[in-house]
This record gives C-alpha cells, structure tokens and sequence, in this order.
C-alpha cells in the first residue's frame, strides 16, 4: 500500500533574477526620437493602450505632428482669428508627460481629428479600397464640433476672467446666491455650459431642474437645459465675435447654482 502524499505546501520563492531595462527607462529625449518613428495608427491604436506614460507621450507625438493640418484646416474655413486656444499649443519634449493635463473642449476635438486621420492611415495600409475621403470624414468635425467647442472654450475663459464663471477647483466660488450680473463673483460652472451654433444665432444653454419627473423616492435631481442667452450672428462674423457677446450677455443672467447628490442645477434670481 501506497503511503499518502505529503501535505500541500506553497512552493519556496525562488530569488527573482535582476529586472531588465525597459523601455521607459530610456533617456526621454531618446525614447520620443525613437517613437516619432512609428506609424500615426502605431501610436494612436497600439502604443497610447500599454501604460499612461507611454499614453501621454504618444498622445504629445500625435499632437505635434498633425496640429499643423489642423490649423491649416481651421484657417480654411475663415471664421477664427489666430490667437488663444489651440493656437498656442506648444508641446517640447521635456513637456510631453503633461500633455493632458486640464484639456481643453477644442483639444477633445483635435484628438477625434487625430483619431480620424489615424484610422484613415490604418486602412489605407491594409486596402486603398478601405480609404476614406477626408472631406466627407471630417466634414462634420470642422463644420460643427470645432466651431462649438472653440466658442465655449472662450466663453468660459473669458467669462472666469470677468468673474462671471468658475471651474471645478476654484475656492469660494459658484455658492453664493448672487446674479451672474450682479457681481455675483463667478455663480456658473464652466463644465455646465453648453452652446448652440446656428447660421444667424447663438445660444447659450445652462441645466435647470426639470418639473416633469424626479419626484420619486431615488430617482434623483433631472435636469433640463435651458437658453438663457442668445445673441444674432451676422456674415463674416468670427467665432470671438460671438463667444464675447455671449459672454456680455451671461453677465446679465441672475442665476444660483444648485447641487445635490452630484448634481448641479440653476435657479433663477
């Protein structure tokens, strides 16, 4: 008869072998001349997913190369000026592991630009059959996105600097229950504002608690967005035109904030 086996033990560690040098150990200045080699689908597709610091570095790759067929493509369309924003953008490489911090609504849509244009190359590679045009692809981003996010990006900067707006962050801010108008010291969060662009208006929307719904016991705060500025566009009118008139006319608005739960809401003054 066979004696029983011995009593399960977890095995001894062995001593771990010395880690190897890799790839984030390079020198930066040597790991983005080696990465600025690789395909834009390569750092867009493969390289951004590994880890968050090859992540931001990708990122600051994609940016500088094709932020100049951005402006080139922005000027195009004529309805900006060449100053703030994404026109300031400068990223060196001593720079790159920063790239996302505090991202701007404009940059949001130069990383879908840049997406597009990866996505293009990727299937370009595999079948010229699978090549998208570029003007049908990124019609809709220059047309509408660009232009939204270029005059909401202004807005809310402009209307922090006149004490209108505040960000998530700023300390004494956004609780007093004080017009925007009426020296209220920056009652409106910059996240909370939304604006519509049409052909001969533009609106600026803010979220008011809605009275339909959200009465029952969980349900939460709903919300409802609400114009409560708008302001007519005229021809050739540029985009900082519009963004500073919306910006007068939110200077105007009596407004509190409201939150509860994480939600915030505005009442009227």
């Amino acid at each position: 008869m066979l004696p029983p086996p011995p009593a399960y033990s977890a095995s001894r560690p062995t001593p771990s072998s010395p880690s190897l040098p890799g790839l984030l150990s390079l020198p930066q200045h040597l790991l983005l001349s080696i990465l600025s080699h690789l395909p834009l689908a390569s750092l867009c597709f493969s390289l951004r997913l590994t880890c968050r610091p090859l992540h931001l570095i990708a990122t600051s790759l994609l940016r500088q190369q094709l932020l100049p067929s951005w402006h080139t493509r922005v000027k195009q369309r004529g309805n900006t000026t060449a100053a703030g924003g994404l026109w300031e953008y400068q990223d060196t490489s001593e720079a790159a592991p920063n790239v996302l911090g505090g991202r701007s609504r404009e940059t949001i849509v130069l990383d879908h630009f840049i997406a597009s244009i990866a996505m293009e190359a990727l299937r370009s590679s595999e079948s010229t059959l699978l090549q998208l045009a570029d003007s049908s692809a990124n019609q809709d981003l220059f047309e509408f996105m660009q232009p939204k996010a270029r005059v909401e990006d202004l807005v809310v900067q402009w209307g922090r600097e006149d004490g209108v707006v505040f960000l998530a962050g700023d300390s004494g801010r956004g609780n007093a229950k004080a017009g925007a108008g009426a020296g209220g010291g920056g009652t409106i969060l910059g996240s909370d504002i939304t604006v519509q662009l049409g052909p001969k208006q533009a609106k600026l929307f803010l979220p008011f608690k809605s009275s339909v719904g959200g009465g029952g016991s969980g349900s939460g705060v709903r919300t409802v967005e609400k114009c409560v500025v708008e302001v007519q566009r005229n021809e050739g009118e540029t985009l900082e035109v519009v963004a500073d008139q919306l910006v007068r006319g939110l200077k105007e608005v009596r407004v509190w904030r409201e939150e509860k739960e994480g939600k915030g809401w505005y009442e009227r003054g």
